[in-house]
């Protein structure tokens, strides 16, 4: 049975080719969300739609609780307002543990709300999108206790 309080994301403080995975442990709640994108495929040969995967849509959503200290949190804010991406490892367990598995990806930061209500403590909503970099989003599944990279293809 998997828990989803041992789901982990990363951010890499390092360089995309030398990682140096930093754990988002302030985070909450993470979703996410692949869903494929179709085209149609049918024919006159059958009165069956038939579908086809095009674009792999990548959308994470989540909270982080607001810190002033926190790099992590000021990583994900600072993208929020501006172009910059964020290297982001977002798994279903630890980056050590054989079978976890998830996605890596430059994301960007696209919505990033913040409810200020008097009884709360502040937390940022966040949703985060693939960028356009040189580095393509990988599925990642980590085996020999490290995590392993390879394209996502239909």
């Amino acid at each position: 049975m998997k828990l989803g309080i041992l789901s982990k994301i990363y951010r890499n403080t390092g360089s995309h080719g030398g990682p140096n995975w930093s754990e988002i442990d302030k985070v909450s709640d993470i979703a996410v969300k692949p869903t494929w994108k179709e085209g149609d495929g049918s024919t006159r040969s059958s009165r069956v739609e038939k579908m086809a995967k095009t674009m792999l849509a990548l959308e994470i959503t989540g909270k982080i609780r607001v810190s002033n200290t926190d790099a992590n949190y000021i990583a994900l804010w600072q993208a929020a307002h501006t172009d910059d991406v964020v290297d982001l490892l977002v798994l279903n367990g630890p980056m050590n543990e054989n079978g976890v598995r998830g996605y890596r990806a430059d994301f960007q930061v696209f919505s990033a709300p913040e409810d200020q209500a008097m009884n709360i403590v502040l937390f940022m909503d966040f949703t985060l999108k693939p960028a356009p970099s040189d580095n393509e989003p990988q599925k990642v599944v980590v085996s020999g206790g490290a995590p392993g990279y390879t394209d996502i293809t239909a």
